[in-house]
């Protein structure tokens, strides 16, 4: 699988923090063994000794995982409390009587563009997708 292939798997995410490439992360994967060979060397040529340039590159990049992680975490809660206000705000306005399916729509439309932009992504419709499969599955049938 070559970056080429995978470029259609970007995603723009919905934290508005920098978009995640499927190409990128292969591709930082696979440059991992050069850049810790290059990072020992550069160590050894400093006056550190093979075994502690080994263990600190090992730290170094473990560091660097470690920061990337929490970025990805830090956007994962992001995103979380986003759809936990738009679940509040859809479940309210789907509940509320008063409004006619035209303004109930033209309210979630506004809500699910305030909160995700003028185009929610794939991200969302793949959430709404599998929460409406689990309302669905946990609606007893009236037809039986």
């Amino acid at each position: 699988m070559t970056s080429q292939s995978v470029d259609a798997t970007d995603a723009t995410r919905p934290d508005g923090g920098e978009s995640v490439s499927v190409a990128a992360v292969i591709d930082a994967v696979a440059s991992l063994p050069a850049r810790m060979e290059a990072l020992e060397a550069r160590l050894r040529d400093a006056g550190a000794p093979p075994a502690m340039a080994r263990s600190l590159g090992r730290s170094m990049l473990n560091a660097e995982a470690a920061l990337r992680e929490r970025q990805l975490e830090a956007g994962d809660s992001a995103w979380i409390a986003k759809m936990e206000e738009y679940r509040t705000a859809r479940d309210a306005i789907v509940s509320d009587g008063g409004l006619d399916e035209s303004a109930r729509n033209a309210a979630l439309t506004s809500v699910r563009q305030r909160l995700f932009g003028e185009t929610p992504g794939p991200r969302f419709e793949a959430t709404e997708a599998l929460e409406r499969m689990v309302r669905a599955a946990a609606t007893p049938e009236t037809n039986q």
